[in-house]
């Protein structure tokens, strides 16, 4: 009977000291994820903080395209610069693991989405008057030639019609589209739908897609990756796909 005594310590000390294994997890449009990890060594929420930080979509914050004076009276700037701070605030509130460069990617990815809302802001607080463009700094000299245009300080109709034809090169019936920028021109409210329409799909598409955002991206990209083989590293990661082929 004096055996059992230490025999049930032992055996307590060593339930006391097993892991305790448990879930957490993501999913995406094909398949679910599913992390398996110590609840005892790890933080759950930093866990977690990590997985929303380099698995889940980043919040995306657009301002809206009004392609009408009726839908350009609806812009609302209060609501689009609340939903960019509630967005970076997110970002850097995140709880996350000491993964190395994980802080540096957090940083690129606050910095992406600044950047994004002074764009959008500029592009609404431009729906009342074009002079806001020059707001957005990294556009000025790239996308000068819109600004200018909307300003009236060089011929309007022909960055309209270079804008007309640019936007609907893609479509699946390039004349159809031209022509309705075209009809939508000539109704009484024509001036204003052909500016917004420079603004839409001119000023708008030549700031998105400036070298230095996508040369950004294409870095944030990179870490990402990098960080993710990191995790993957330390962590089980169980997938599970509706369609595996």
């Amino acid at each position: 009977m004096k055996l059992t005594a230490p025999i049930t310590l032992v055996t307590i000390l060593a339930l006391c000291g097993a892991a305790v294994a448990a879930q957490t997890g993501w999913g995406d449009d094909a398949c679910d994820y599913k992390v398996t990890f110590d609840a005892k060594k790890i933080d759950k929420a930093a866990l977690e903080g990590t997985i929303d930080l380099l698995f889940k979509q980043q919040p995306v914050v657009l301002g809206g395209m009004y392609q009408t004076p009726e839908e350009a009276a609806t812009a609302d700037l209060g609501e689009l610069q609340k939903k960019c701070s509630d967005a970076v605030d997110g970002r850097k509130s995140l709880k996350l693991l000491p993964l190395p460069g994980i802080e540096d990617y957090r940083t690129a990815v606050v910095e992406d989405l600044r950047d994004t809302c002074e764009r959008e802001v500029a592009g609404m607080r431009a729906v009342k008057g074009e002079q806001a463009l020059r707001n957005y700094k990294p556009a000025v000299a790239a996308c000068s030639e819109y600004i200018d245009a909307l300003e009236g300080k060089t011929d309007f109709e022909r960055i309209f019609r270079k804008t007309n034809e640019q936007s609907c090169q893609n479509n699946a019936s390039p004349a159809a589209c031209r022509n309705r920028a075209i009809a939508e021109g000539q109704k009484p409210d024509g001036a204003e739908r052909k500016r917004l329409h420079v603004l839409n799909f001119g000023w708008s598409n030549c700031a998105v897609n400036l070298p230095t955002v996508a040369a950004q991206d294409q870095k944030r990209k990179e870490r990402q990756a990098s960080l993710a083989k990191a995790f993957r590293r330390q962590f089980k990661v169980a997938k599970k796909c509706e369609n595996p082929g």
